[in-house]
């Protein structure tokens, strides 16, 4: 099976868990936390994954890290995955998790690169301009990339605007190559 396909099914059922003791909140908090440390620890992950450590070491160690951190629930949640030999999908499981959570409270993520920062008021005009456009409550990441140039791409999902110079230039190249100019004398 589909370890996405697992993943979700995973962080569905913690989902459901979760709302029925009313901590939809506090466990989004908890798998935003886990997916944040295991994402830039990959010794963390690596030790997750490894066949060779038994699972009440992983269970030990995942108590260790956030036991005062992470609600009862989320604890218990990850000693059970563990158990079930899913370790190597913690990190896919928060992030399903956190998707679902945005799902349910009409959030929707865009990520905005642009060559610098953005000054305030853009920011301000560009979220208006989302939020009325997709009808949700916009999540905007930025990351700076200078080798755009200028202009800026957004990515939603799986779709993506480039309004960026660098892609301008390139299309642009591309036409040159063609070359229609047929020179006479």
């Amino acid at each position: 099976m589909d370890i996405t396909i697992i993943s979700k099914r995973y962080a569905s059922a913690f989902f459901s868990l979760a709302q029925e003791q009313g901590l939809i909140e506090p466990a989004y908090q908890d798998m935003l936390l886990v997916s944040e440390v295991i994402s830039e620890n990959k010794h963390l992950g690596d030790l997750l994954k490894s066949p060779v450590i038994p699972t009440p070491k992983k269970v030990k160690i995942i108590k260790t890290l956030f036991g005062n951190k992470l609600q009862k629930l989320s604890i218990r949640f990850l000693e059970l995955v563990l158990k079930k030999d899913r370790a190597i999908l913690i990190r896919l499981i928060a992030d399903s998790y956190i998707e679902l959570y945005k799902d349910f409270n009409n959030i929707v993520t865009i990520k905005l690169v642009t060559a610098s920062m953005i000054d305030e008021e853009t920011r301000k005009e560009l979220l208006e301009q989302l939020t009325s456009a997709s009808n949700k409550t916009v999540d905007l990441v930025e990351e700076i990339n200078p080798s755009l140039i200028g202009g800026f791409v957004l990515k939603l999902k799986d779709s993506k605007y480039d309004a960026s110079l660098r892609r301008k230039i390139e299309l642009l190249g591309k036409d040159f190559e063609k070359n229609p100019y047929v020179k006479e004398y």
